[in-house]
């Protein structure tokens, strides 16, 4: 018999995509870890993949611990379990006032369960010129110049399906090359997908760092299973700690001792290349963490701004002395690459 803390909560609500933004903010706020699913309507694809309907509804998803009843039900912040679905279903009102939303969806599910939904959609698809994604329940050949990334997202939050992601994938291929002897963070690593990447593409380090023991965990296994142990390394933790933060005003869901800088993080200081797919809001308290942690001309990829976010995360990177070099754009979603003097 599975024990309850195999069990999650999903929390799933049906939106209008320009409602998207403000309902992740919203479940990242009260989510676990601040993980948030955003699963955008496909259609299949010329290559035999998927491609993205930008019009068509989005289904964004949280997700909740089950813990046994005899165990405390509180996080570092005090609130209970029903007391966070009580504060989604509340803001999600207030932003239905405005945005099309439809009725939140709570429903009980075995991890294994919700890793195995992903199999119903998710397929081998190429982002970019080389890089192609692959499930592990997926066959596919590769061409002679591709770099195959085999990625099970479990319970991690990372499948490269996501505009962020490709946008970073893409700003990948196009920065890193075989003959480099680079040093890479990833911040956030979820999955492992960028981190997985970066390897392949040539970066000679990798160090991925999440908060989230159940993210390295999952990433963990994906490197493992693309054969890149001892070439990425993972660990518990970030580049910065919030201090005193909470859920309400801070970022991490996480206390501040699950935060601290891993060794393995500062052991390879400084980096070449920093890749952040997080959220504009980390981005913007991590922009001076960052900037101490490359080396001079050394690169930062950051992604998972939203369009009306992005001039703040702008402004922290330049206070920080990181000069914008380019922006990319797909549908809502922004990616920056940054470079420092």
């Amino acid at each position: 018999m599975t024990s309850p803390a195999n069990y999650w909560l999903e929390l799933a609500v049906k939106a209008e995509p320009e409602a998207v933004e403000p309902i992740t903010e919203l479940f990242s706020r009260y989510g676990y870890n601040q993980g948030v699913v955003i699963e955008e309507a496909v259609t299949p694809g010329p290559d035999g993949g998927v491609e993205i309907d930008f019009t068509a509804p989005v289904t964004i998803r949280t997700y909740l611990p089950v813990t046994p009843e005899a165990e405390p039900d509180r996080e570092s912040d005090g609130l209970s379990r029903d007391e966070r679905i009580q504060k989604l279903r509340e803001g999600l009102w207030h932003l239905g006032r405005m945005l099309h939303i439809e009725d939140l969806e709570v429903s009980q599910k075995r991890e294994e369960d919700w890793a195995n939904a992903w199999k119903e959609y998710y397929q081998v698809h190429r982002v970019g010129r080389r890089t192609v994604i692959k499930p592990p329940w997926q066959d596919y050949e590769p061409l002679p110049d591709d770099i195959v990334v085999e990625i099970d997202p479990g319970m991690a939050f990372g499948t490269g399906l996501h505009p962020t992601t490709r946008l970073c994938l893409l700003f990948l291929e196009e920065t890193l090359s075989q003959n480099q002897k680079i040093k890479a963070l990833d911040i956030g690593t979820g999955s492992g997908i960028l981190a997985i990447a970066a390897a392949r593409l040539g970066a000679e380090t990798v160090v991925g760092v999440d908060t989230d023991p159940v993210a390295i965990r999952a990433a963990a296994e994906n490197v493992e299973r693309n054969g890149l142990t001892g070439q990425v390394i993972l660990a518990t933790g970030s580049l910065a700690v919030e201090q005193g933060g909470t859920i309400h005003g801070g970022f991490y869901s996480f206390p501040e001792e699950a935060q601290q800088t891993p060794p393995e993080l500062s052991e390879y200081l400084p980096y070449n290349l920093i890749i952040a797919n997080i959220i504009a809001r980390i981005l913007i308290f991590l922009a001076p963490a960052m900037a101490l942690a490359l080396t001079p001309g050394g690169g930062i990829i950051a992604s998972g701004i939203i369009s009306e976010k992005v001039a703040g995360v702008i402004e922290a990177f330049e206070a920080a002395g990181l000069k914008i070099v380019e922006q990319r754009n797909e549908g809502d979603w922004v990616a920056l690459y940054a470079r420092k003097s």
